[in-house]
């Protein structure tokens, strides 16, 4: 009997209330709308009296009739009674038009002349008629719904791997390894928008990633939003049940339509080729777009069955970073409480199903629910762990448990690896064939993934923690002892990867309990050997297990240390940047401050009591103490009890006097006083994470910066360390970035205050400055400052400095004026500061400047202050012409303490007394920067008061000064040039010859090759006669890698002048380099320039020649120095396919002309072989047919000689491949069979290294 006929006989032996809930589900499943089921009685197979049968609202406010019946003799009457009581508004309490349609369901048939006589009837009323007898329901309950076939009718159409978005759904959410599929949409909205596009066009897209990471989510919500755009698509779904799909896909495609269909898991679906043969032959009436999702290491035999389509779009999907894991667990659950967001993204590892099933937990119980998840991981890998079982009564017995734990352990085996197999077998005492036959089992059953049947490796990186836990400490089917005997501490960074997530996951106190006694044994045995190497390697790792052992080494190797004879001058305070080398003493104690509060005491005590003796290590220290024993996020749990005891024993250690000691402690005091920190923590090998946080005041953080500020104020005491004190205090203040808290501010300041006011005087300038910042801090923060206390720390030099150090920024936000305004209000507090000044005011003024400049920090700006000291004399000049000289004068003689600009007062003492005045004052006292205030004068002198006494003024100037004194600029020189057109040129000869003994000051020169300054405006005409000069005076600014001649204009006016200046430069290059050789990686100017030459083939052959002349001897074919001049930068002038074709050109005729000289063309395809594949065909095939010479091509480096990759090096190696199967082609002649043999060998070996590198992936991934 065929299917139809099965399906028609079954509806026949419905009785009325089965009808019923078999139309009203098929109604549904065709779209109808929501049913009310007004004649059917709930949770029976039971009818009542009611009309209609079942009711539809439809979103237009109208409604759906819907009537049944499986009566056979007087249908029609029936029928027609059925659709006079639809209309019977008093019957159904719904208005005639409000009524869209009325649905008849039948299990009898109805003639033509019946079914028009209904219609008839509907149509009066203006109401749609649809008839379902049971032809049309049998067909499509085969065709469209075969789930409800089986579930009403007991008829099975197929084999059930097709079904509905809404069954798949509940399939999948039972399966054992499921994210579930009902969470909302999270994070991957750009992964979706690739995927809509390719949809758009390409009729397989495949989504390929690790188990678990979210793949089917993505495709549901792909097709949701498909469908939206594409309501004509019907939506299927098909997963894998390892049987046969051909009848199922017959059953449901066959039929015309647009379907829409993912394939789940396409690696279990059996026969994949038969969807892709769905899409390969779809008929004309047929809209066939299919979406899989694939393991990743599947994907490859998925694009391999997909071929015949001649492609597809991919998209690779990974796991969720831990942010997108808090937010999809506070947006699904509402938690947001820091540390249960941490543990559940350290649980999920990136794992949404996990992270949803630890959140479940978490939501209903306390955080340390969770922080043993044994039976998080047991509920989760359960149908696993069944399987394993499965397989032998005994999970201690049976191979497939110790051969996952080993896996685990490894990471991955390679079959191939023969020193790795005999190590598995000897230590594991299991024989290689047992071992590899319960590896394929546990592939099959997807708790391995191999590769090619050579390498294994775990599923899924919890799994693979879950594993290791069950196989060494659960189930003990690997003897932990034997881990040790034979991999420690040889594997020993594998044996803390394998156990940190046990320990991290599971309850920690059982697993240390399991250890112990193996570690007990090993102990012994090294103490016995006398082996301290050992002990200590031991220690490292396993310091958990052996607390009080491990502080007590700790102790005796600190006591048999001696002290290292270092001056306290010599030790760095700061922060090393460095890691702690494992093992060493350091290493082992600073994972104490995650113990119990004594011990971590106890090792903070070691740490200070090494300081002593290695003092040398402090900074590595300071790293160890601030960031392991530093604040944490999670520190308020402990109540701060580890960062008070930090204090507490540093401290005590200060007391005895040790200038170590008392640094160490200001450092660490200064870290501890911030309030907002930075914290990053190793969650694995290649991940770290960052986080940001802040402390808020509480009891015992109060307490804690109260004793900082007692042992300050105690180190404060000691004559030598009381400049750094108040230098702490002053970094205090002045960190806005970490010292953020007004209440911390508030309770500072109750020590900090009275502690000032003590040791502080008013008199002296830098208490005031000390005394100032405090009060700034708290009038930042708000904070009530005490009466009188800034007046009385206010003396003479303060109330100076507060004005000439005034900047922008210091105003507040809301009060801030223009840069403008600021400048023109500063400048006119600078005139009234000095406004009624006499001598001894200015006198007593420049005292003020002096203390002031040796107080000044880092930070501050000393030019801004020397140009507001300057800014107070300038209006001098205006006021008093005679003051101003006598000050000016004055000042000079005490050695021009400031080192002012100098200009702007030169400027003005030249208007008061002319030259000759003003070179009588600079010239009379003697003091460092006299050459420079001279010069300053002829910078001044107008153009029309130059003659030859001021110039050879100014030639003995240039003779006699320091370079260090030399103004900025030439372009003062260009007023002198109708007096001697070559003054530029001569200058510019004695700064050379000076640069010879001071080679710093090259940048001097720079300014003559600025086109924006008039002496660079006039360069060529400057030097018209000394080209020499100009040459050599480029090349020294050159050397400087001043950049000044950024587009080359000057040198292409110099190969203008004289062509071979190209050899000169490629010679003088290789000269200043000092090693012989030169890679285009030293040179990173833009020669552009040199491409927009008309003559640009002949300076190539040149630079050609000279590059090759000095590298003939010594060269090495890695970025080849000529390759410079080819690589365009971007943004350089005409970037464009024109510049590219003229180089092209050039070595093309270059190989034209010169194939024979093979050294040259070695060289010169060492530059060819950087450029892009696509690019370098050409030159490869003129070569070959300009020069048949086997030998030669050979020799010719085709490839560029250094790759880089970002990951895995498949597709680099593939590249390569395709590049050389690109010159096949070219070499079909029999005179060039020899050099195609030459290139598909290259592509065999690359293709072989790609099959190592693949292998390789899998191993590491």
């Amino acid at each position: 009997m065929s299917k139809v006929n099965q399906i028609q006989q079954a509806l026949l032996e419905l009785d009325g209330g089965q009808f019923q809930k078999l139309a009203d589900a098929y109604l549904v499943g065709r779209g109808v709308g929501r049913v009310n089921s007004i004649g059917s009685v709930v949770a029976a197979n039971k009818v009542k009296v009611g009309t209609p049968d079942a009711l539809f609202a439809t979103p237009n406010g109208t409604y759906i009739f819907a009537e049944y019946t499986t009566q056979q003799v007087g249908l029609l009457a029936k029928m027609k009674g059925d659709l006079s009581k639809c209309f019977d508004e008093s019957k159904t309490g719904i208005p005639i038009d409000k009524i869209e349609r009325v649905i008849f369901c039948f299990t009898g048939r109805l003639g033509t002349g019946e079914e028009n006589e209904l219609a008839e009837e509907c149509q009066k009323k203006g109401v749609n008629l649809d008839l379902f007898g049971i032809d049309a329901l049998a067909f499509d309950l085969y065709s469209k719904y075969p789930g409800l076939a089986l579930d009403f009718l007991g008829v099975q159409i197929d084999t059930g791997q097709i079904v509905p978005p809404e069954q798949f759904i509940t399939i999948y959410n039972k399966g054992k390894l499921a994210t579930r599929l009902d969470l909302g949409f999270h994070f991957r909205e750009e992964e979706l928008s690739k995927l809509l596009n390719a949809l758009e066009t390409e009729k397989l897209v495949i989504v390929s990633g690790r188990a678990g990471v979210g793949k089917s989510r993505l495709v549901l919500e792909l097709f949701r939003r498909f469908t939206d755009a594409h309501p004509e698509y019907e939506m299927f779904c098909i997963f894998g049940r390892n049987r046969d799909l051909w009848e199922d896909l017959q059953t449901h495609f066959r039929r015309p339509g647009k379907f829409l269909i993912l394939v789940d898991d396409a690696n279990r679906v059996s026969k994949f080729d038969y969807i892709v043969d769905i899409i390969l032959y779809q008929r004309e009436d047929q809209q066939i777009k299919v979406v899989v999702t694939v393991r990743d290491y599947a994907l490859a035999k998925v694009l391999d069955a997909a071929r015949p389509l001649g492609g597809c779009a991919e998209e690779e999907i990974g796991p969720f970073a831990d942010d997108q894991i808090k937010g999809l667990i506070t947006d699904e659950y509402d938690i947001h409480n820091y540390h249960y967001l941490n543990r559940i993204a350290d649980i999920a590892q990136g794992n949404p199903r996990l992270a949803v099933m630890a959140a479940e937990v978490a939501k209903s119980e306390s955080l340390s629910s969770i922080s043993d998840v044994s039976g998080l991981y047991d509920s989760y890998f359960s149908s696993i762990r069944d399987d394993l079982k499965g397989e032998g009564a005994d999970l201690r017995s049976t191979d497939l448990l110790k051969v996952s734990g080993i896996v685990s352990f490894f990471k991955a085996v390679d079959r191939t690896n023969e020193e790795m197999m005999c190590t598995v077998e000897k230590a594991f005492g299991i024989p290689r064939l047992a071992f590899w036959e319960a590896a394929d089992r546990l592939h099959d059953l997807e708790v391995l993934n191999m590769h090619e049947d050579e390498v294994v490796r775990v599923s899924d990186q919890v799994l693979g923690t879950y594993l290791f836990y069950l196989a060494v400490f659960k189930e003990r089917a690997i003897d932990f002892s034997v881990i040790l005997e034979h991999f420690f501490p040889r594997l020993r960074q594998r044996l803390i990867d394998s156990i940190n997530p046990v320990l991290n996951a599971f309850d920690s106190t059982y697993i240390i309990n399991e250890m112990r006694p193996h570690i007990e044994v090993l102990y012994a045995k090294l103490e016995e050997e006398r082996d301290t190497q050992g002990i200590l390697h031991l220690l490292d790792v396993f310091w958990f297990v052996k607390r009080t052992d491990t502080l007590l080494w700790a102790q005796e190797m600190i006591e048999e240390l001696e002290i290292e004879t270092v001056d306290v001058v010599d030790v760095s305070f700061k922060k090393s940047s460095e890691a702690v080398s494992s093992p060493s003493i350091l290493s082992i104690l600073r994972p104490f401050a995650c113990s119990y509060v004594e011990e971590a005491r106890i090792a903070l005590d070691l740490i200070i009591r090494y300081a002593i003796k290695r003092a040398k290590e402090i900074p590595l220290i300071l790293r160890v103490i601030t960031e392991d024993y530093g604040f944490m996020p999670e520190s308020y749990l402990r109540k701060f009890e580890i960062q008070r005891g930090v204090i507490d024993v540093l401290s005590a250690h200060v007391k005895d006097g040790n200038p170590f000691v008392s640094r160490l402690f200001m450092s660490i005091a200064l870290d501890f006083l911030g309030t907002h920190f930075s914290n990053h923590k190793a969650k694995d090998r290649r991940t770290i994470a960052f986080c940001q946080f802040d402390l808020h005041a509480t009891p015992e953080l109060v307490s804690l910066r109260k004793a900082i500020w007692v042992t300050l104020a105690s180190l404060y005491m000691d004559l030598d360390l009381q400049k750094d004190v108040m230098r702490l205090i002053a970094r205090y203040c002045s960190d806005r970035y970490r010292l953020r808290d007004s209440d911390f501010v508030e309770s500072d300041a109750k020590e900090v205050l009275p502690f000032l006011e003590s040791v502080l005087t008013p008199e002296n300038y830098r208490h005031c400055i000390i005394l100032n910042d405090v009060l700034d801090l708290l009038e930042r923060h708000k904070i009530k400052i005490p009466e009188g206390l800034r007046e009385r720390f206010c003396n003479n030099t303060y109330q100076v400095a507060r004005t000439l150090l005034e900047e922008y920024f210091d105003q507040k936000i809301d009060e801030r004026l223009s840069y403008e305004e600021f400048w023109q209000q500063k400048q006119a507090k600078l005139e009234q500061l000095t406004a009624g000044y006499t001598f001894d005011d200015y006198a007593l003024f420049f005292d003020h400047c002096m203390v002031i400049q040796e107080a000044l920090t880092e930070k501050q700006n000393t030019y801004q202050f020397a140009l507001a000291v300057e800014n107070t004399l300038c209006p001098l000049a205006e006021r008093d012409s005679d003051l101003y000289e006598l000050v000016l004068e004055y000042y000079l003689r005490l050695q021009e303490p400031i080192r002012l600009p100098g200009y702007q007062l030169v400027k003005k003492l030249y208007d008061i007394r002319g030259f000759d005045g003003t070179i009588r004052l600079l010239s009379g006292p003697e003091y460092p920067t006299k050459q420079r205030w001279l010069f300053y004068l002829h910078e001044v002198l107008p153009e029309e008061a130059v003659d030859n006494e001021k110039l050879a003024h100014l030639y003995n100037l240039y003779t006699t000064i320091n370079l260090s004194d030399l103004p900025y600029g030439f372009d003062y020189l260009v007023k002198y040039l109708p007096l001697d057109s070559r003054i530029v040129a001569k200058v510019v000869s004695t700064i050379i010859a000076k640069l010879a003994k001071q080679p710093e000051f090259v940048g001097i020169l720079e300014p003559l090759f600025n086109p924006h300054m008039e002496v660079g405006k006039k360069i060529l005409e400057v030097f018209a006669h000394d080209h020499q000069l100009l040459k050599e005076t480029y090349l020294a600014v050159e050397a400087g890698n001043r950049h000044s001649d950024y587009n080359g204009k000057l040198f292409s006016h110099l190969l203008d002048i004289d062509l071979a200046f190209a050899e000169e430069y490629v010679t003088w290059k290789y000269k200043i380099s000092g090693k012989g050789w030169l890679s285009s990686h030293d040179d990173s100017r833009d020669y552009t320039f040199i491409w927009e030459r008309t003559d640009h083939q002949e300076v190539i052959n040149l630079l050609l020649n000279a590059v090759y002349e000095h590298e003939k001897d010594s060269y090495i074919s890695i970025d080849p120095y000529l390759l410079a001049f080819f690589r365009l930068r971007e943004g350089s002038s005409d970037m464009s396919i024109d510049i590219k074709k003229r180089q092209d050109d050039c070595l093309l005729r270059i190989i034209a002309e010169r194939n024979k000289d093979i050294n040259i063309m070695r060289y010169l395809f060492g530059v060819i072989s950087e450029f892009l594949p696509e690019r370098r065909l050409v030159f490869v095939e003129q070569f070959v047919q300009q020069n048949k010479s086997f030998d030669a091509f050979e020799g010719l480096p085709l490839e560029p000689n250094s790759w880089s990759s970002n990951g895995s090096w498949v597709p680099v190696l593939q590249g390569r491949v395709n590049f050389w199967e690109s010159l096949l082609p070219m070499l079909n002649t029999v005179e060039l069979l020899r050099h195609k043999q030459y290139v598909e060998r290259h592509i065999n070996d690359l293709h072989a290294n790609i099959e190592r590198e693949k292998k390789k992936d899998f191993m590491e991934d």
